[in-house]
């Protein structure tokens, strides 16, 4: 049966990112029970300057992948506070883009904090 299963390195490894006005956190895994988490500074737009926002969301992605096998890219999802306006989004994704570029996929979704929490609340 060996092979069947796939290796650490055969598998799609998925990145996600919470980014705020204090902190941004990075998860990257597989499956919920091969999960690597990287921290850093804040990542808000309206917090920092872009440039700034990035080089956190980059560190927090470096420091995910100091324990992990580097299976990129990944697929990814950011939620990132204060993209509140639709010129945002555009401007926030062309950075990261080209930033990430080789270390995330071209269709990652990117998403504003309000949206990201909205998913989780409670009715």
């Amino acid at each position: 049966m060996r092979g069947i299963i796939p290796s650490m390195e055969q598998r799609q490894w998925f990145l996600g990112i919470d980014g705020g006005g204090t902190k941004t956190e990075a998860v990257l895994g597989f499956d919920e029970t091969h999960l690597r988490w990287g921290l850093a500074g804040p990542s808000n737009p309206r917090a920092v300057p872009r440039r700034v926002a990035v080089q956190n969301i980059l560190r927090a992605i470096r420091q995910a992948e100091l324990s992990s096998v580097r299976n990129r890219p990944y697929q990814a999802v950011f939620g990132i506070a204060g993209l509140d306006k639709p010129g945002d989004f555009p401007a926030m994704r062309a950075i990261l883009r080209r930033t990430l570029r080789g270390i995330i996929r071209p269709d990652f979704i990117l998403v504003s904090d309000v949206y990201d929490r909205s998913c989780f609340r409670h009715e």
